[in-house]
């Protein structure tokens, strides 16, 4: 299978949304957010699928807009955070998107999560510490799984969307031609 989409994959706030949309404004490309896919279909925001029917349905609807985004092609996929935690999205992921890794030191990731007051409201917490504390021990964990599953990464911290999605752009141009021809 050809690998047309281009995925953005990693930890909440490092851009992954933003990003998307000024890619796709400048390829006259769509983006699409897992995210807001998963809440439209469910009717209510993440937090509360987590609440109300917990972690593992949210992660259901999650590997079915997956499914589903990927099979598009010249689409922007910005991927929750969680996305790549299921071995069958990864796999997905790799065969249909070039992927790409944003990544943001913890400090970052947290100035920008407070500075969201949205954020707050529509994200559940996945582990009883701290803010702070839960990005770094979530990162921890993901940041292997991230690694496994992305074609390069970005680092975002001190960077302006566009300064990103140009750097993204031209790591394209280099090594993905099937991707470069739209984006």
């Amino acid at each position: 299978m050809s690998r047309t989409n281009l995925a953005l994959i990693g930890y909440r706030a490092t851009g992954k949304t933003n990003v998307g949309a000024a890619l796709a404004r400048a390829a006259g490309a769509e983006v699409i957010d897992s995210d807001a896919v998963v809440q439209r279909e469910a009717g209510c925001t993440i937090r509360e699928l987590f609440q109300d029917q917990g972690e593992q349905h949210f992660r259901d609807l999650e590997q079915a807009a997956v499914e589903t985004l990927c099979a598009g092609s010249r689409t922007i996929l910005a991927l929750g955070g969680g996305a790549v935690l299921r071995e069958a999205n990864r796999l997905r992921l790799r065969e249909s998107c070039v992927c790409v890794w944003l990544r943001a030191a913890p400090p970052e990731i947290w100035r920008r999560l407070t500075a969201d007051d949205a954020s707050a409201a529509q994200r559940p917490a996945l582990t009883g510490l701290s803010e702070y504390d839960e990005i770094v021990a979530v990162l921890s964990e993901r940041e292997p799984i991230y690694r496994e599953t992305s074609d390069f990464h970005v680092d975002t911290d001190g960077k302006s969307i566009e300064a990103v999605a140009e750097e993204i752009r031209a790591r394209v141009a280099a090594d993905f031609p099937e991707v470069a021809a739209w984006l």
